[in-house]
């Protein structure tokens, strides 16, 4: 089965493609994201996320959605030696006028506030893709074809692997 797509073909639906598909969504550029998993990979443990990374959540409009699921940001930062002698350094974030903002967040957290933000449809799931190629010469820049016989030809195209 053949399909045309006016948009970008993102593959991968960890924190990459879909921060990549909302990043595009919200100036108004369609995508979709071709998952390989039954649904999103949830595996993994915490992550914390720096002062950069929620000015990224801010732009993409799911700052203060994971603000108040996380509503208590670090207060300390403390480096501890490995070999048991105990806490090399500690500081505070808030300190000399500098304001960095550190939450823990689980990543599955992170993915569903992500996904959540997209269209319906957006991701499509059980896409494992076999090859892409790209063109200069046709129409469309890229063609994208998956295991189960599908070709996806695309105006634009971005691998997040």
């Amino acid at each position: 089965m053949e399909t045309e797509f006016e948009g970008f073909v993102i593959i991968g639906g960890g924190i990459a493609g879909l921060a990549t598909a909302l990043a595009l969504h919200r100036v108004g550029i369609r995508s979709t994201v071709l998952e390989r998993a039954d649904c999103l990979r949830a595996a993994g443990g915490g992550l914390i996320v720096w002062t950069n990374a929620w000015k990224a959540l801010t732009a993409l409009g799911i700052a203060d959605l994971l603000r108040q699921q996380h509503p208590l940001p670090l207060e300390n930062f403390e480096l501890i030696s490995l070999d048991g002698a105990g806490i090399i350094r500690s500081f505070p974030l808030q300190a000399n006028g500098s304001c960095h903002e550190l939450r823990c967040m689980k990543r599955a957290v992170l993915l569903e506030a992500l996904a959540t933000a997209l269209p319906p449809e957006t991701i499509k799931y059980n896409c494992k893709v076999l090859r892409v190629r790209h063109s200069l010469s046709s129409k469309y820049s890229s063609e994208t074809e998956l295991e189960d016989g599908t070709v996806i030809r695309a105006k634009a195209g971005q691998n997040t692997l």
